[in-house]
């Protein structure tokens, strides 16, 4: 049985993104359309707490799209990119079923 990694939970990637806009909001810059270069996008209420806040967010790319181009190249083990997409459909259950918790909300 593989050991999971730890990953942050909703409540972390909340107060980690609370955080960041608090610190643009003390220097007087404030935006409500961040980009940033990657975004996980494997936890679907890490989005909905943005859009909660008013935040419309940017990324240039999501691991969506690093296994997309993956796959397409044929570069890697078929059965790794299979249970990388597993563990992106379902990181908490993933975790859970590999020795890890299924954290925060799981």
């Amino acid at each position: 049985m593989t050991q999971s990694p730890s990953f942050p939970d909703k409540k972390t990637i909340a107060e980690l993104t609370l955080a960041m806009l608090l610190e643009v909001e003390a220097v007087r810059l404030y935006t409500d359309k961040p980009f940033v270069v990657f975004y996980s996008d494997i936890f679907p209420e890490g989005l909905r707490l943005l859009t909660d806040l008013g935040v419309e967010h940017h990324a240039l790319a999501t691991w969506w799209d690093v296994l997309a181009v993956a796959k397409k190249s044929e570069k890697f083990d078929g059965k790794k990119l299979n249970e990388l997409e597993a563990f992106m459909r379902d990181p908490r259950g993933w975790s859970k079923a590999h020795g890890g918790t299924a954290g925060a909300g799981g």
